[in-house]
């Protein structure tokens, strides 16, 4: 029987590594602040399903550097990936309310 575990780590690192290559892409192509996070974001998540894979075979040990009983190798990339998706949407929606908000407001009583 094929290992249930390995089979769901090869495929996360697949599909991670194909969203990796298209996230280069548009990196080559698109210079946005919003983007770039969304990158990031994607690249790291890719290093974190490595990491993950690297670890079941035991090739990389998951207390191979821990800081504060923290380990940096289990810990670190997941949370970059997380707060890149955060500080992306963060991003986009203040870009978003800057481009419907109009130029000057005028408040002052229209004359007839």
């Amino acid at each position: 029987m094929p290992d249930t575990e390995l089979i769901d780590l090869g495929l996360q690192l697949g599909f991670s590594f194909v969203a990796s290559v298209f996230a280069l892409l548009v990196w080559v192509r698109n210079r946005e602040g919003a983007w770039l996070w969304v990158i990031l974001g994607v690249l790291t998540q890719y290093v974190s399903h490595l990491l993950s894979l690297l670890r079941y075979l035991g090739l990389v040990s998951k207390d191979a550097i821990v800081i504060a009983g923290f380990s940096l190798v289990g810990w670190l990339p997941t949370a970059v990936s997380s707060l890149s998706f955060c500080l992306a949407f963060a991003t986009l929606w203040r870009s978003l309310d800057r481009r419907d908000a109009p130029l000057v407001v005028d408040k002052s009583p229209r004359k007839k």
